[in-house]
């Protein structure tokens, strides 16, 4: 009587081995694309708070002194700074080459980010419909934070209410 043969011959191990070796190689080259990948949305996060920060300090000030007709014209007001800043347009032509906080101290950490903003009349109407009544008047917001990752622009509007 023959005696049955256990374990692996030599063909199979290494044939196993190849076939390991392959799935691991695979798995391992799709998890350095994602890891290469993994900072992008965390880059975009950040420029994206930046600019609603921003958005929101200059939403936050007055449109514009009662009366008065903002032309949002610039350059950015170099008798000012942004501590002192009270209205909509003063913020017109700001370029931070570091985000700054509200009192226009440099946040170092967030160095590898500028901001520019623009603001801009916006004509008197509301949908295509011509309005005289000066209370619509409106300005256009762009805050744009470019990242090491490229440009995020926030767009937003404040109206004299």
């Amino acid at each position: 009587m023959k005696s049955r043969q256990q374990g692996m011959t030599l063909v199979e191990l290494v044939i196993a081995i190849v076939v390991v070796s392959i799935a691991v190689t695979s798995v391992m080259g799709a998890m350095a694309t994602i890891g290469g990948r993994s900072a992008d949305p965390i880059v975009l996060l950040q420029a994206q708070a930046i600019a609603e920060s921003y958005m929101d300090e200059i939403t936050a000030k007055a449109y514009t002194f009662p009366d008065a007709n903002p032309t949002c014209t610039g350059p950015f007001p170099t008798t000012k700074t942004r501590a002192t800043f009270t209205l909509v347009c003063d913020y017109q032509g700001l370029n931070d080459a570091v985000p700054q906080n509200s009192n226009g101290v440099n946040i170092a950490e967030l160095g590898a980010y500028t901001v520019a903003v623009a603001i801009t009349k916006v004509p008197n109407t509301v949908e295509i419909i011509p309005v005289t009544d000066p209370i619509l008047d409106a300005v256009k917001i762009a805050v744009t934070v470019t990242s090491p990752k490229g440009p995020y622009t926030l767009v937003g509007y404040r109206t004299r209410y």
